[in-house]
């Protein structure tokens, strides 16, 4: 599961037997690096926006669990790229199987 852990580097608290994890907060920058893949979801479709917010998610990801860095944003911007191959690549495929 992506939220135990795994994928997120988040500190975590304990106080009083509760374990509290503030919430992270992303910069302007990070922002709009996150929502780049947004384009697909407003207009891809159905199929754009799986993919787009699967993206934006991933994206996310990327951010909390490192650093930023040059590669971090070459990171979310490779998964950006990726999003795009793959919903162009499903669009033409879906146009194919579709077509009469």
């Amino acid at each position: 599961m992506l939220g135990s852990g795994a994928l997120y580097k988040v500190p975590k608290v304990t106080c009083d037997g509760k374990t509290i994890a503030p919430p992270v907060r992303f910069g302007p920058y990070q922002m709009v690096w996150i929502w780049l893949p947004f384009g697909l979801m407003a207009s891809g479709g159905a199929l754009g926006a799986g993919i787009g917010g699967f993206a934006c998610m991933l994206n996310s990801g990327v951010f909390r669990a490192r650093e930023n860095t040059a590669a971090t944003y070459m990171l979310a911007g490779g998964i950006t790229h990726l999003a795009v191959v793959c919903y162009a690549v499903s669009a033409f495929l879906v146009g194919i199987v579709f077509r009469r």
